[in-house]
């Protein structure tokens, strides 16, 4: 049996999706629990490998079963054996074809920065504290700079052979704290955490308006922003057919 499993978490005390022996991961917790219900042994596959301290309202992840389980009672059956900041809010049967990674088309990933002089401590955890005042107007200007398909080499710490990807849409919400939500196809190793840090320079007048044009053009990691905080980020959805309006 092949089930998707649509998980939320909060990633503040673990190491990232992925098991490591540096500490505790998502897919070491999920895959403990899913192999105590299945009473057999379980590997989990995630659409998204988030990175430490990385939040998820909507990772996708899938686990292979040689029983059969009713999606519910997977459900429900793994929820009492998980840590209380990782829950399994959906499970489906699917086609045995079915890959959380190679068949995504899409991810949305949202990046709250907050610029009040004190932060909010219930805010503490989900966002970056950034001090400063930022102009919206110029952060929306530079974002839109972004969409399209470009190569993003100047936005990621571990540049691959072909660093091409498309930005379907950034949308900066005004709330308290200020939140970025970026929808790509793909996103390279901490691109969306170079890209909030550099909008947010770019905001903040420590980056000059026309710096997201030049590093589309020349990429240079070094003329970006910093790569923002990890806590600050959160997978918010994961797409296998593009939504409309993309």
């Amino acid at each position: 049996m092949n089930y998707r499993i649509l998980v939320s978490y909060v990633g503040t005390r673990y190491f990232g999706w992925q098991k490591t022996m540096y500490g505790p991961s998502v897919q070491s917790e999920l895959e403990l629990a899913a192999s105590s219900v299945l009473d057999e042994e379980v590997k989990c596959e995630a659409a998204s490998r988030t990175d430490r301290g990385v939040h998820a309202r909507g990772q996708v992840v899938q686990l292979r079963s040689v029983h059969e389980r009713a999606p519910e009672r997977l459900l429900a059956g793994m929820n009492a054996r998980l840590p209380d900041d990782i829950r399994v809010v959906e499970a489906v049967e699917v086609e045995d074809t079915f890959h959380p990674t190679l068949h995504a088309v899409a991810k949305t990933y949202s990046y709250q920065l907050c610029t009040d002089v004190v932060q909010n401590p219930f805010h503490r955890k989900f966002s970056w504290h950034y001090a400063h005042s930022v102009n919206v107007v110029a952060l929306r200007a530079a974002a839109q700079e972004l969409i399209g398909t470009h190569d993003f080499s100047a936005f990621t710490t571990e540049p691959k052979p072909d660093n091409t990807r498309t930005v379907f849409s950034i949308e900066l919400i005004e709330t308290s704290p200020l939140r970025l939500v970026l929808t790509a196809d793909r996103f390279l190793y901490k691109m969306a955490r170079t890209l909030a840090g550099t909008l947010a320079y770019v905001g903040s007048g420590k980056l000059p308006a026309e710096a997201v044009g030049q590093l589309l053009k020349k990429p240079d990691r070094t003329l970006a922003g910093m790569t923002a905080p990890a806590h600050g980020l959160c997978l918010e959805k994961v797409y296998y057919k593009l939504p409309l309006g993309l």
